[in-house]
């Protein structure tokens, strides 16, 4: 019986197993919409990849195998990204909802749009193109989609790939992509048997468009200028070119894109797109893949052809005659494409892992070279490695051109520690480029742009001046008059025209005042998630220093005024409670503000685009709501307030709240000002919005102690503080309740008694 009970156990468990992994799994993969040329041998290899069946045993897992095919699929409506923004925001659009979905649990994509979002000034372009302000409300960026690769695959394990290309598949030490294949840029064009092929290794794109191979009936050059890509990829090899410095110049390399002598190169490259066919410049930017492909294959009407690596193999296999060579001084943008499995895939992450890195394999590297014209992620130089020499003993050509090629990375030419993401500038870029060859921007507005990528508005070299004299000169003049103004509190806090107003407090607002003026300064060097940390709990406080204080002042002349300080009560309105009061908030605040930044996203945002200019402040997640709460409450109490006791506003203690009002007004008036004539003209409204932030703060210390301190300064012997009883029924007594102009002095107060003993500082 115990053995007919083992066996049928045993049984259990193969009928278990077996039906567990009978059934397939199938993997969905997107990739971008193939071209004309290749599209046919995309269809074949698609085809033999759902016949294809991987054997998947993931790691650390208790799966003992399984069976897997993969298909792969685009989406038939993606239109080619041509010069304007439309189409590019349409397929990152799509793609960025199928990261959020389970559709697809894989994707290939090009490094031009892998962690093209990333950079440490968030782009306001980014978040509003795509609706992802609650996104980064819990996100750094798009790689949260991705599944993070790196405790599952060893960097030994990815030894077949060549180190740059490896490289660009990991994100801060992080692995979140697979090398999948590379493409680059070829010249191809008609070659007789009897002539030579062509090498432009020392010569530049102007030699190659002047020469013309002797065709001066025929376009000397045939390329898609009418898409994105295509337009900055010819921008950045022409500029290159012209230039040996720039090519690998490491930190300096955008420095020399920007140079002065960098500009004459931009006339250079409007000249040579002129010469490069003999249509008029705007129909010559109009030209699609498919126009310049026909124009090359079809009505043979150019010269050269400028097309992918990938696309050699389909040329072969139609029996097109053409022969291919690399760019001019062998520079050639090269183009990654990378395996990213979606996090949000419902098929178990460990096959998900399994596959990824068979489909990436050396050996399936070289069944796309073979079938699909690919190209491979080896270290072409390493040629006594096997996969080395069996691709190169079927793609002879691409291989020796991979030796002899220079490879530039695009997205290294155009970062920088406060530059705009690749994603802006893939969006705004060739557009503006397009904008300039057509004379609709001028080579200083062209510069402009290009300024724009690498620094913020007030960075630039140009800007300086306005910097330094708009900024840091006018706040050290105004703060040390501040500071000055705190000292003639201090020295004439005794005196009965300003003790009533409690100098402690005074000098505490002018400690606000003066960390506000710092703070646009400060704001300005804001560039980094901790240092908006910082800037949150200084505004913080900054904000505490002066709004608490003069409200305290005010709220305790009020009571004395309506006479509703009686004895009891009035003791605890002298300085020693009110400062404890004070000291309370205030570490209360700064308790807040550190456990805020603990518990929200911050980072830094820079407004507008590189199109215009590029101003970055702080933000944190959820700060609409937390502000749009802290506002409401706000207005409400002090409608109610102001409501309640609007009878007292002709008062003296009425005219101080008036100020303390005025202050908040004037600062929601250069909020919105800022804002709303920043885009008009940027540098001036910075620098003219920030001379009004700062007078702002003056004259509402003028209104606080001005005239009180400029009367004490010119009647230092008056005082007419005299000793009373400490509390009285008629508090009323205690404060100026009149202005009256005396002949000898207009700033002269008559006051019918001071503040007592309760008051003293």
């Amino acid at each position: 019986m115990m053995y007919i009970m083992q066996f049928s156990l045993l049984l259990t468990l193969i009928f278990f197993f077996s039906r567990v992994y009978a059934e397939d799994t199938i993997i969905q993969i997107l990739i971008e919409k193939p071209d004309l040329i290749n599209g046919a041998n995309w269809k074949s290899y698609s085809t033999f990849m759902d016949q294809y069946t991987l054997k998947v045993n993931p790691k650390n897992s208790m799966d003992i195998s399984s069976n897997v095919h993969v298909h792969f699929s685009f989406n038939p409506d993606e239109k080619p990204v041509y010069n304007n923004n439309n189409e590019y925001v349409w397929n990152v659009g799509y793609l960025m909802k199928q990261l959020q979905d389970s559709k697809y649990d894989m994707m290939v994509v090009d490094e031009k749009f892998l962690y093209s979002d990333v950079s440490v000034i968030k782009s306001d372009y980014v978040i509003s193109s795509f609706n992802l302000s609650d996104y980064y409300n819990r996100h750094d960026d798009f790689s949260d989609f991705y599944v993070d690769l790196t405790d599952y695959i060893k960097k030994e394990e990815l030894s077949h790939h060549d180190d740059n290309i490896l490289s660009k598949s990991y994100l801060n030490d992080r692995l979140y992509a697979l090398p999948f294949g590379i493409d680059f840029n070829l010249l191809y064009y008609y070659n007789n048997e009897n002539s030579t092929k062509l090498d432009f290794e020392f010569n530049t794109w102007d030699d190659l468009v002047a020469m013309n191979l002797g065709n001066k009936d025929k376009d000397p050059l045939s390329v898609a200028f009418a898409e994105k890509d295509e337009l900055l990829d010819l921008f950045v090899e022409y500029l290159e070119s012209q230039n040996d410095q720039f090519y690998n110049n490491g930190q300096n390399y955008f420095d020399l894109l920007y140079s002065e002598e960098s500009k004459k190169y931009y006339n250079s490259f409007k000249d040579f797109i002129n010469k490069s066919s003999l249509k008029s410049i705007n129909r010559t930017l109009e030209t699609t893949f498919e126009d310049a492909y026909n124009s090359f294959i079809t009505n043979k009407q150019s010269v050269i052809f400028n097309g992918k690596a990938s696309q050699f193999n389909s040329f072969v296999q139609n029996n097109v005659t053409v022969t291919a060579t690399l760019p001019p001084k062998h520079l050639d943008v090269i183009n990654g494409r990378f395996l990213i499995i979606n996090k949000n895939s419902k098929v178990k992450k460990e096959i998900l892992i399994d596959v990824a890195q068979q489909l990436t394999s050396k050996e399936m590297e070289l069944i796309r070279a073979e079938r699909l014209g690919s190209i491979p992620t080896f270290n072409i130089q390493m040629n006594d490695k096997n996969y080395v020499k069996s691709y190169c003993q079927y793609n002879s050509e691409i291989c020796s051109l991979l030796k002899k090629m220079k490879p530039i990375n695009i997205k290294e030419i155009f970062k920088s520690s406060d530059s705009a993401p690749f994603m802006e500038v893939r969006f705004y870029l060739p557009e503006n480029i397009k904008e300039f060859l057509i004379g609709e921007k001028n080579l200083k507005e062209f510069g402009s742009i290009i300024s724009n990528i690498k620094y913020l508005i007030m960075d630039k070299p140009e800007n300086k001046y306005y910097l330094i004299f708009g900024f840091y000169i006018l706040t050290l003049v105004f703060s040390s008059l501040t500071v000055y103004i705190m000292y003639l509190i201090y020295k004439y806090r005794n005196n009965s025209n300003i003790k009533y107003l409690s100098p402690g407090f005074c000098n505490i607002i002018m400690l606000g005042f003066i960390m506000c003026m710092i703070s646009p300064v400060i704001n300005n060097n804001c560039k980094s998630a901790f240092q908006a940390k910082i800037l949150f709990i200084y505004d913080m406080i900054n904000t505490v220093s002066f709004f608490l204080p003069m409200f305290l002042i005010t709220f305790r002349i009020y009571l004395i005024y309506s006479n509703k300080t009686k004895i009891t009560f009035g003791n605890k309105l002298d300085n020693k409670h009110l400062y404890l009061f004070f000291s309370l908030v205030l570490a209360s605040t700064v308790i807040y503000s550190i456990i805020n930044t603990f518990v929200y996203r911050y980072y830094v945002i820079s407004f507008s685009n590189i199109d215009n200019h590029r101003r970055a402040i702080y933000d944190y997640s959820n700060h609409k709501i937390v502000s749009w709460v802290c506002m409401i409450i706000y207005l409400t109490l002090c409608n109610l307030y102001g409501y309640k006791n609007r009878k007292c506003l002709k008062t003296i203690w009425g005219i101080q709240i008036c100020v303390y009002y005025d202050f908040c007004i004037s600062c929601t008036v250069f909020i919105k000002f800022y804002y709303k004539l920043l885009p008009l003209a940027p540098r001036e409204t910075i620098v003219f919005a920030n001379i009004y932030y700062i007078v702002t703060f003056i004259i509402n210390s003028y209104a606080l102690l001005g005239s009180r301190l400029i009367y004490v300064m010119k009647h230092p012997e008056e005082d007419e503080f005299s000793d009373r009883s400490p509390f009285t029924n008629d508090t009323t007594l205690f404060l100026p309740t009149t202005r009256k102009l005396n002949k000898q002095n207009k700033y002269k107060f008559n006051f019918q008694n001071s503040l007592i003993q309760s008051y003293n500082y």
